[in-house]
């Protein structure tokens, strides 16, 4: 059985190394072979991590930064690794893409523009005003769940995710990195987060 990298343990564990909120944020890149993972960790109000694929040909974002100083912080790391950007995934946090085009699970771009989710960034507004980014204005692309997707030479397979998550996805990234929007811990524990041959 291959080895798999769990992005939101990894999240997790990195955001409880923390005895309190950071001013900043801080980075662990992992070393997949034919990519590199880099993981941020926001330290911010929610723990919230951004993760970074890159390939030799271009970089994939994934869940991008919702606070403006991460916004910053995350963009000019982003930056300093001086390659393209293929496309940004929002799974479940649009984050601050602004503009930019964005990659969403089929079914998502009408979810964030539903009740709950405006709900739920009209709650964050009011709890952290301008702090927080505005909800980006970028087109926004579906991928179809089962359908492997090649980014910069890695392949990124999206499956259902957990139903307090739906649509939003469990996305597979090259084989080796597992990401799930809800760390599989009490708080947010659901039995069939890893509970397939798939996962």
């Amino acid at each position: 059985m291959k080895k798999m990298i769990n992005l939101a343990v990894v999240a997790v564990l990195a955001a409880s190394a923390g005895a309190a909120f950071a001013d900043q944020g801080n980075v662990q890149v992992f070393d997949m072979g034919e990519f590199k993972l880099h993981v941020y960790n926001s330290m911010d109000a929610m723990y919230d991590a951004s993760y970074i694929i890159e390939s030799k040909t271009g970089l994939v974002t994934m869940e991008e930064p919702l606070f403006k100083v991460n916004v910053k912080e995350f963009n000019d790391y982003l930056a300093k690794l001086n390659k393209k950007v293929v496309t940004r995934v929002a799974d479940f946090h649009l984050g601050g893409t602004f503009d930019k085009p964005i990659t969403m699970a089929s079914g998502m771009g009408a979810f964030v523009k539903g009740p709950v989710y405006d709900g739920m960034m009209k709650s964050f507004a009011q709890s952290f005003g301008d702090k927080i980014v505005s909800i980006p204005t970028g087109k926004v692309s579906e991928v179809a769940f089962n359908a492997p997707q090649n980014w910069a030479g890695v392949v990124y397979t999206f499956t259902k995710g957990s139903a307090t998550d739906f649509p939003a996805a469990n996305i597979i990234i090259g084989g080796k990195v597992y990401y799930t929007h809800w760390a599989p811990m009490k708080m947010h524990g659901n039995h069939l987060q890893l509970g397939s041959r798939a996962a």
